[in-house]
């Protein structure tokens, strides 16, 4: 009875998985186990149940998922598939997963015909799915691919679209990011680079959390991104968070205040001498104004005498002497 629940389960995660598969042309294959009854009776031959169980064979490993693709064209794309795979289980290995879906030939195998939406091809064994891969197209018109590995709680997932390549590392429980975590993004177009490094406790970031940033420099091929990433200079910023997932604010540091150097007082060349104050200049003491002196009685001023008229002098009646040709007149009165 418990076989019979397991298949019937494996069977409708596998439906699930593989709901939109291809481009709606084709016909999903995949084959599903018949349940077996069981006799819980007990009943039987004693010399049947003693005998030895034939060996199991190990279950074989199939492709889930067909597009409608010629038998040559599912050849090729199980080989992609297997590939793939085997480069994700390794971590050294990941660098050959990154240039095999950063190349052209990646998708013209896994993508052929395919205008929009995705494919989903599952590698499976027995009733466990080894790997996972989907190819699409977004809206935009931009061709992508998403790869799954996981195993023993730990698990890979690989992301191409466009220029950009990333690889997620981390462990999980019930589904949920559990332990040590690192995922990388590498920008092909410009160079950049993104590492984050932290640990999660049920999907929530927890305690230090780093972010690893190199700036574009420049077009570079994704595999040689990838393998030369921990030979560059990177800018780094670490964020602490608590057992709730909440980022802990840093406690301002207060800025000490610088203190004053006290600079040395210059010896005077010489001493120097006081200045004088200068005495102030006394303000000359204003002179009275002399008053005329008060006569008593004033007397008439003399009064001026008049001129005597003297008589005016008798010339003499001629001259003494010489001869003289003009006759004497007399005073011309």
């Amino acid at each position: 009875m418990k076989r019979t629940i397991n298949c019937l389960t494996a069977a409708a995660i596998f439906c699930l998985l593989l709901t939109g598969c291809g481009d709606g042309s084709g016909d999903m294959q995949a084959e599903l186990l018949e349940p077996e009854t069981v006799d819980a009776t007990g009943s039987g031959k004693a010399s049947e149940a003693e005998a030895e169980p034939e060996p199991t064979a190990e279950p074989e490993i199939k492709l889930l998922c067909s597009a409608g693709h010629t038998e040559e064209e599912d050849l090729q794309v199980r080989q992609a598939v297997e590939e793939l795979y085997q480069n994700m289980e390794l971590e050294e290995y990941l660098g050959e997963g990154i240039h095999m879906v950063s190349n052209e030939s990646w998708y013209e195998t896994m993508a052929a015909d395919l205008v929009e939406g995705a494919r989903t091809y599952l590698l499976q064994k027995g009733d466990e799915i080894l790997f996972t891969v989907q190819v699409g197209v977004t809206i935009s018109g931009e061709r992508y691919s998403n790869a799954y590995y996981c195993k023993e709680d730990n698990m890979v997932l690989l992301k191409q679209e466009g220029s950009l390549v990333q690889v997620t590392m981390a462990q999980l429980k019930d589904n949920l990011y559990d332990g040590s975590f690192e995922q990388v993004t590498i920008d092909s177009e410009t160079g950049a680079i993104r590492i984050e490094h932290g640990t999660c406790a049920q999907g929530l970031r927890v305690g230090e959390y780093s972010v690893m940033v190199k700036p574009g420099t420049g077009a570079g091929d994704p595999y040689d991104l990838w393998s030369m990433r921990e030979n560059f200079s990177y800018e780094t910023t670490v964020t602490e968070y608590d057992a709730q997932g909440n980022e802990i604010q840093p406690e301002p540091t207060p800025t000490p205040e610088p203190t004053a150097t006290p600079k040395p007082t210059k010896k005077p060349t010489a001493t120097p001498k006081p200045t004088p104050t200068p005495e102030p200049t006394p303000e000359p003491t204003p002179q009275p104004t002399p008053q005329p002196p008060v006569i008593q009685n004033p007397q008439p001023p003399a009064s001026t005498p008049e001129p005597t008229p003297q008589p005016t002098p008798t010339p003499s009646s001629g001259p003494s002497s010489g001869d003289v040709d003009i006759e004497w007149s007399p005073d011309i009165e």
